[in-house]
């Protein structure tokens, strides 16, 4: 643990900053504008730490006080979830527990209790780290990124399948929205922070109609899962292993920061997604 001297002189390495406070999206955007090198703040891990290793601004804008940014609602067949919402807020939140109780567990199980009552889900997509895994959850759900453009108020929708992390610094994440669907969800974190999967199933009427699998640990590595047709339980077990063969086979190279090179990272990918078909096909929706 460091100590007390460490710490106070890892904040004096911070420089000085102004700190607005805004409590609108509009001004939020208004803030942006004036200050356009100001940095975002929003649970504000990621940020302390690249301040306190040199990242400098004139202005930071804090948007924890934005009420429009928190918070999950049902609009139509989806979920919308603010992007100051903190992973504590999902992982307890009683509409997401009923509508998509998977999701809600695999929050709970990110970071440590600190990093999920302070860390928000927009955050966690706009740091880009490639450990991190709520973009490759969001990516399995088939879920959209909205944003509105603060130099002309238009806003836009992406799928989160085609985030690039490279934002556009005049553009604010506002909210999430999952398409409420019937999938099965499953993950698997034994290898992590290194490598870990998370997989989703499309159902209908007891058929597997598609599936999407991410990798964690590896930044934006995702694909379909190459189903031949809507499969039956019985006939998903039993191709779990080709399944996963083709999908691994199809990854952009990969490695380990630890060490280990593509073949082993190719091979882990395969059998986690063997293994996780099988759970899920024996799960069901």
């Amino acid at each position: 643990m460091p100590s007390v001297p460490a710490i106070a002189a890892s904040r004096k390495r911070i420089a000085p900053f102004r700190l607005f406070r805004p409590a609108t999206i509009g001004a939020v955007c208004e803030l942006m504008a004036h200050w356009p090198g100001a940095l975002l703040h929003a649970g504000g891990i990621d940020l302390v730490g690249r301040m306190k290793a040199g990242a400098a601004a004139g202005a930071v804008i804090a948007l924890d006080g934005v009420a429009a940014l928190k918070g999950i609602a049902r609009v139509g067949d989806t979920l919308e979830i603010g992007a100051a919402t903190t992973h504590w807020q999902l992982e307890h939140d009683e509409l997401l527990m009923a509508e998509m109780p998977a999701v809600a567990d695999f929050v709970a199980d990110l970071g440590n209790v600190r990093v999920r009552a302070q860390g928000t889900i927009g955050g966690n997509i706009m740091a880009g780290e490639p450990g991190y895994e709520m973009l490759p959850l969001l990516a399995v759900l088939d879920a959209k990124l909205h944003f509105v453009d603060c130099r002309d108020g238009r806003r836009r929708a992406m799928p989160a399948r085609a985030w690039t992390a490279t934002p556009d610094r005049a553009e604010l994440l506002t909210t999430i929205a999952i398409p409420l669907r019937s999938l099965s969800l499953s993950w698997d974190r034994t290898l992590r922070p290194l490598l870990g999967l998370v997989v989703a199933f499309e159902w209908r009427d007891d058929f597997a109609v598609s599936g999407f699998a991410a990798l964690t640990g590896q930044g934006s590595v995702w694909s379909p899962l190459g189903l031949a047709r809507s499969s039956p339980r019985r006939e998903l077990v039993e191709s779990a292993d080709r399944i996963g063969l083709d999908w691994a086979s199809r990854l952009p190279p990969l490695a380990m920061t630890a060490g280990a090179g593509d073949a082993y990272c190719r091979r882990a990918a395969h059998v986690l997604v063997r293994r996780a078909i099988d759970r899920m096909a024996r799960m069901g929706p």
